[in-house]
């Protein structure tokens, strides 16, 4: 007697499946593999800033976890506030920049 061939049911719902199906676009985040150096650099520019410590903990999560879009408006709102200075300010936003890539 010939054995029956299974049928598999992953290769019926690969074939019904849409490829661009819930497809999201990518935003500007924080590049994981290079987070320490950014931590780093992030923390050498507010060195000489009073009351570092929060500014740097919501840069790091917010360019890490929300988007780096995100983060440089808390950078923007953290100047008019009047807790960073405007060259300070500038070199974040360039960092954030430059160690963001599209997740």
């Amino acid at each position: 007697m010939a054995r029956r061939r299974k049928i598999s049911l992953k290769r019926r719902v690969r074939k019904n499946r849409s490829k661009n199906k819930g497809h999201v676009p990518g935003r500007l985040m924080l590049d994981m593999g290079r987070s320490s150096s950014f931590r780093y650099r992030l923390r050498a520019i507010l060195e000489d800033v009073e009351g570092s410590e929060p500014i740097f903990a919501n840069i790091n999560s917010k360019s890490a976890n929300v988007g780096t879009a995100s983060a440089k408006t808390y950078v923007e709102e953290m100047v008019t506030a009047g807790a960073l200075k405007r060259e300070k300010a500038d070199e974040i936003i360039e960092l954030l920049e430059r160690f963001s890539k599209y997740r």
